[in-house]
């Protein structure tokens, strides 16, 4: 079974506005070393945390993923600029996806040993998911997986951005976002939660 590992909620001038790396229970709980947040500061100072009452342990950084992580989904930008661009020009000639699939991107890239998948909102919005690469796992079943996935946090998004406290094109603090992006993966990963 294959496993997320990082999930990236980017601005469509590719700023970070959410990003996730570590999705088990006991984040945060011991060194957080090369962890940063979207912002680019170091987690531990970003001062949002998700109260020990919510997750039902030690207090940990909200918004936060590995420098190697980030790299990862860095390099794997220029390949959700390519595919848009494809998109784009196949759709003004011939016709185009069907509307289900017309956001998901698919398959951007390998990076090391995970495979980078994309997914683009009408807004510019970008989603990049970060899946481990395992053997056997079938390829039709993880896109399946993948597109619902996208389309809950999708949703997520959306339900985040109706929110008229919430500050459209800034960082994600909210509790409520990243406890249904734990959710999302939790179901994505295999696992009830």
């Amino acid at each position: 079974m294959c496993a997320l590992a990082c999930l990236a909620v980017l601005s469509r001038q590719n700023a970070p506005l959410y990003l996730r790396s570590d999705f088990s229970g006991d984040a945060g709980v011991g060194n957080d070393e090369g962890a940063v947040g979207a912002s680019g500061a170091a987690a531990p100072s970003t001062g949002r945390t998700i109260p020990p009452s919510v997750r039902g342990g030690p207090a940990r950084p909200m918004n936060f993923a590995s420098l190697s992580h980030q790299f990862m989904i860095h390099a794997s930008l220029d390949h959700v600029d390519e595919k848009v661009r494809d998109i784009v020009t196949r759709g003004a000639g011939a016709g185009t996806q069907a509307a289900g699939d017309a956001m998901y991107l698919g398959f951007l890239c390998p990076v090391e040993e995970m495979r980078m998948y994309g997914y683009m909102t009408n807004t510019g919005t970008k989603v990049v998911a970060m899946v481990e690469d395992v053997a056997g796992v079938g390829q039709q079943q993880r896109e399946v997986d993948l597109k619902t996935l996208f389309a809950s946090v999708h949703v997520l998004y959306a339900e985040h951005l109706l929110n008229p406290f919430a500050r459209i094109g800034g960082e994600i603090a909210s509790v409520r976002f990243d406890e249904g992006i734990q959710k999302c993966v939790g179901i994505f990963n295999g696992r009830q939660v």
